[in-house]
């Protein structure tokens, strides 16, 4: 997004999604259908799908090699395996409802470094940390609000409705329990230097798939992280 000769431009990449949503009854129908097979938050899947086979696939071990060639805001995909999600008790961060920046809570007073409003509006947002590995090579993931929900299986503010009803809060966890030690592929987006000034690798996720899908855990009784009540088995991806 940019301004040239005094007017608003968008501009868009090969991976770039665009949903067009027109209020007609063909259209409508079509979203309930996608919402059927592949849950409320199709579009985003969808986007993530056609977006991984796209892009470049690469290793954790590469990433880390400062020395690796790496395009300027380019979007890669690498399979690793769960080994641990870090804030499972509390995928989720107070935030500003102007600039969605974490606010700071004292005693006193609640306010926001970054935009500085006052009173500050308080919204919860999504930010689960995971950590992931790749052979040998491990570094932490995170997934925010949109891809968060896609994994957790609700919205945000789906999850705090159900945080006092634990039975049902339960199988949530228990769904981020079975994705430990599950492969994944996960897509995001770096360049040599986002590498280059960071000591630790911290990777914001954009979009992620399973190589092999299977919904519905046997033994638990529960949904797989990333999937929705009535969704068919899918053994590839799209």
């Amino acid at each position: 997004m940019n301004i040239y000769n005094g007017f608003l431009q968008l501009q868009s990449t090969f991976i770039t999604g665009m949903l067009h949503n027109p209020k007609c009854n063909e259209a409508e129908r079509i979203n309930l259908w996608l919402e059927h097979i592949m849950g409320k938050q199709s579009f985003n899947r969808l986007w993530a799908a056609k977006s991984i086979k796209q892009c470049e696939e690469i290793e954790l071990e590469q990433l880390m090699d400062k020395k690796i060639s790496l395009k300027h805001n380019m979007h890669y995909w690498c399979k690793t395996t769960i080994c641990e999600i870090e804030n499972k008790s509390k995928p989720w961060y107070e935030a500003c409802a102007s600039c969605l920046k974490a606010i700071i809570k004292t005693a006193k007073r609640i306010s926001c470094a970054n935009c500085t409003k006052q009173p500050v509006q308080i919204m919860q947002r999504y930010r689960l940390t995971m950590t992931v590995q790749d052979n040998d090579t491990s570094t932490r993931l995170t997934l925010f609000e949109d891809v968060a929900s896609n994994f957790i299986g609700c919205s945000v503010n789906e999850y705090m409705e159900l945080l006092n009803k634990l039975y049902i809060i339960k199988k949530f966890l228990n769904a981020l329990d079975n994705s430990i030690k599950e492969e994944y592929v996960f897509l995001f987006k770096m360049d040599q230097e986002i590498v280059k000034q960071k000591k630790e690798l911290s990777i914001v996720v954009e979009g992620f798939q399973r190589p092999f899908l299977d919904i519905y855990d046997t033994k638990q009784g529960s949904r797989f992280p990333g999937t929705q009540k009535g969704e068919k088995k899918n053994h590839q991806i799209l």
